[in-house]
């Protein structure tokens, strides 16, 4: 249903719904403009941002990182901030961190999604893509797609409550083990992990913190999926258990 078809159907919300219209495009209008006066700097991220759907208080975060990340040391050389994007769909994400000098680790198990993300940044050194789904641990199955088609963001690996058909086979790996062998050792630190990995998150937020590796990363910002499961609100509340018995108040599971 339209916006037009709203105001037809519901005429004493009218006014209301065009206020509401009027604020949207003239803070979209403004972001616009700040973007196109500002294109290599904050006024750029913060439409990315926002057209990534970023809930606001990510946004100081992504200030503070491309402050950073595009700040050099005294030898000349940049101070290269470490994003990990697991979902990385058609590079969304990742284009913000980009933006901000880091360099971005991205894991899409979709070989769809995958050649157009090669694509993208074909003649970017500063991107490293996976062609795989991330779990708690390593092995092979069947990429599930769920009823919007190929290119939707709930394809997934996880078997849920949700209507979804077998693919093709993808592989998975072991995220904690994959952020422990390939990443600090070169790094140390991450500033930012991204999980939109439709139901996996439960898994492998489980194994980052029973590892504290949660320590190594300076936010970790999780979409969760209960809503896959029949006993989604338990693994929600487990989760969230873990998260206070832990006090690792740099996960947050509001992502969209």
């Amino acid at each position: 249903m339209g916006f037009l078809d709203t105001l037809k159907r519901n005429k004493p919300a009218r006014k209301k719904d065009i206020l509401k219209l009027i604020d949207f495009n003239k803070d979209y209008s403004e972001l616009i403009l700040r973007a196109l006066a500002d294109p290599n700097g904050l006024g750029k991220l913060d439409a990315m941002m926002h057209n990534a759907y970023m809930p606001r208080h990510y946004w100081e975060i992504f200030h503070q990182m491309y402050v950073y990340g595009n700040a050099y040391s005294n030898d000349g050389i940049a101070q290269r901030e470490i994003c990990i994007d697991c979902g990385g769909h058609i590079g969304v994400f990742t284009d913000v961190a980009l933006h901000c000098g880091a360099i971005v680790y991205v894991f899409e198990p979709n070989k769809y999604l995958f050649a157009f993300l090669q694509n993208k940044y074909r003649d970017n050194p500063n991107v490293i893509l996976h062609n795989q789904a991330v779990s708690n641990r390593n092995y092979q199955t069947q990429f599930l797609i769920d009823e919007y088609g190929e290119l939707s963001q709930g394809n997934r690996i996880v078997e849920s409550v949700n209507h979804t058909q077998k693919s093709y086979e993808v592989e998975v790996i072991d995220l904690s083990q994959y952020i422990k062998e390939h990443i600090l050792p070169k790094h140390n630190k991450i500033s930012f992990l991204k999980l939109d990995v439709e139901g996996s998150e439960f898994d492998i937020m489980e194994s980052l913190l029973g590892q504290d590796l949660h320590k190594h990363i300076g936010y970790i910002a999780c979409e969760t999926h209960e809503r896959f499961f029949s006993d989604g609100e338990e693994k929600l509340a487990k989760l969230k258990q873990s998260i206070e018995e832990k006090s690792a108040k740099n996960v947050f599971l509001d992502w969209i």
